[in-house]
């Protein structure tokens, strides 16, 4: 008789009416699973957003090509913020194209060490630009970037597929190492425009302050070696932020013997007296592209 009393009492409390506000919440429930099921993408879908990220993101290497025009190249890997950067220089290999030697005319290493103005930015990517990139990137923004000097133009990748610049012009003052800069540019992504993404060809020695106009950053890797381009680099760079306004500038030098003649033309320039360079540690796979020499450190100039 317990048993069946108990068992009356529950059925007649199920009975009850419920609350309105548990009937509200009910409602609001059964229609955000309506909107999410509406509005959550296909699995196919969001597999094809996966697969789309990765390959912005991941840390695997572009699929480079083999040869630019005539040259036989080959990429210099390094990983940034989780994206793999793949700048090209020609190939140092000495059984390319069957030559097995370096030293054979043919050969594209023999041929830009002979044959080109300036082959520094075509023979590889050296410690000075490691640091510049470095110092690009402790930025947050997507500034607008001229690279100077920029051979292989890593510092120019990274502003472009990294930093997602509006605007990167990489210039040099030879064609060949543009023409890999942007073919490894290709690779990385689809194609840019070229507002966003750029290559000229710039002497600084005839270069004018109105041909920085226009962009937030500078960047000049590793261009100190010649007491000439030094000094000119020094004014075209100090006449740019004379005043306290222009770009931010990023200049990097390993110790080359143009350094003082930079920073007295600079200062002159600009009134920044108190200009100089500060060593950054760079990473340890950084050495000399000729000697192969281990570069610990890069200078990176300071100016206030």
């Amino acid at each position: 008789a317990f048993v069946l009393a108990r068992r009356l009492r529950r059925s007649s409390l199920a009975m009850r009416p419920r609350p309105v506000w548990l009937a509200f919440f009910a409602a609001v429930a059964a229609y955000q699973s309506t909107i999410l099921t509406r509005c959550r993408p296909s699995h196919t879908r969001r597999r094809e957003l996966h697969v789309a990220t990765e390959q912005l993101y991941s840390p695997t290497p572009p699929l480079t090509p083999d040869r630019v025009g005539d040259w036989a190249v080959a990429p210099v890997r390094s990983t940034w913020n989780g994206v793999t950067l793949s700048p090209l220089v020609v190939s140092d290999d000495p059984s390319v194209d069957g030559l097995h030697s370096v030293a054979h005319p043919s050969h594209p290493h023999y041929r830009a060490m002979n044959n080109l103005r300036d082959p520094h930015g075509a023979l590889g990517v050296w410690p000075a630009a490691y640091a510049a990139t470095a110092q690009l990137a402790k930025r947050r923004d997507a500034p607008r970037v001229l690279e100077l000097g920029a051979g292989a133009g890593l510092p120019s990748l990274y502003a472009s597929l990294v930093l997602r610049s509006p605007r990167v012009v990489a210039t040099d003052v030879e064609a060949v190492p543009l023409r890999f800069l942007r073919a490894a540019r290709a690779a990385h992504a689809p194609a840019a425009s070229p507002e966003a993404f750029d290559t000229k060809i710039v002497d600084v020695c005839a270069a004018a302050e109105d041909d920085l106009a226009g962009f937030d950053v500078v960047v000049a890797a590793d261009m100190l070696y010649d007491r000439e381009v030094a000094a000119s680099l020094g004014s075209l760079l100090g006449a740019a932020v004379a005043g306290g306004d222009g770009p931010d500038l990023v200049v990097c030098d390993p110790g080359r013997r143009g350094r003082d003649d930079f920073l007295d033309a600079f200062a002159a320039a600009s009134g920044f007296l108190d200009a100089r360079f500060v060593e950054r540690s760079v990473p340890e796979h950084c050495t000399d592209v000729f000697d192969g020499s281990r570069c610990p450190a890069v200078g990176v100039l300071l100016y206030a």
